[in-house]
């Protein structure tokens, strides 16, 4: 008769691959939604780029730099 503490358990790496995959289905909610506010909030942005860009005057064109005289 084996002792209770004599007992052990061991898991191949099928097994703990599962469990991997597993964990990653099951916590993904939370990126899902990160996801979502990111875009929702690079939306945001992209309107207020383009607000901006639509009340800027064009800018004129660049200075030629010269060399001072000597």
């Amino acid at each position: 008769m084996q002792n209770y503490h004599e007992t052990k358990a061991s898991l191949g790496c099928g097994t703990l691959i599962l469990i991997a995959i597993i964990v990653a289905i099951f916590s993904n909610g939370g990126t899902k939604k990160e996801l979502q506010a990111i875009e929702n909030r690079l939306e945001r942005i992209e309107k207020k780029l383009e607000s901006l860009s639509a009340a800027l005057p064009e800018a004129p064109a660049p200075v030629k730099e010269t060399e001072p005289s000597r």
